[in-house]
């Protein structure tokens, strides 16, 4: 009788596998942390640009904390952005920046190019600004700076 379960159980395991194959289903493969905010950042609406994904990740580094924002900058910035500020200039903006605006939330794309976006950023107190956000012409489209747009005058942020 043992020997007749076990062959039971071998033979759904079988047609089992076999239906799954069928359909289709496979393990899901893990997602690398960059598909995975590029799934969020295309979900909230942001542009599937260079400038768009750069400018989603300014965005969440901004919400997350000074250590993220610091790491981001230095990771996303061009050389040239790094070298005609310093970092303790940006990271005093960013601290200015946090005390008047919160937490930002993206609103809308306003006008998106590959290396170019203006969107508009609602602050924590629910008033609206935009910010442009421009990268690289060329790959790796490293950030070459982020303007806030305050009453039809730029102001750069970064």
């Amino acid at each position: 009788m043992k020997k007749f379960s076990t062959s039971i159980a071998i033979t759904l395991l079988a047609l089992l596998m076999f239906n799954l194959a069928l359909a289709g289903e496979t393990p899901a493969t893990p997602k690398s942390k960059s598909q995975i905010n590029k799934a969020k950042a295309l979900k909230e609406g942001w542009p599937n640009t260079p400038a768009g994904m750069t400018a989603y990740g300014w965005i969440e580094a901004f919400n997350t904390d000074e250590k993220t924002m610091q790491k981001f900058l230095y990771d996303h910035l061009t050389r040239k952005s790094l070298a005609e500020r310093s970092m303790r200039a940006r990271m005093s903006s960013y601290r200015s920046l946090v005390k008047k605006y919160g937490t930002l939330m993206f609103i809308d794309c306003v006008e998106s190019e590959l290396s170019e976006l203006t969107a508009t950023i609602m602050a924590e107190d629910t008033s609206q600004h935009r910010f442009i956000f421009r990268v690289d012409k060329t790959k790796p489209h490293k950030l070459e700076m982020v303007g806030i747009v305050q009453g039809g005058h730029g102001h750069r942020g970064h």
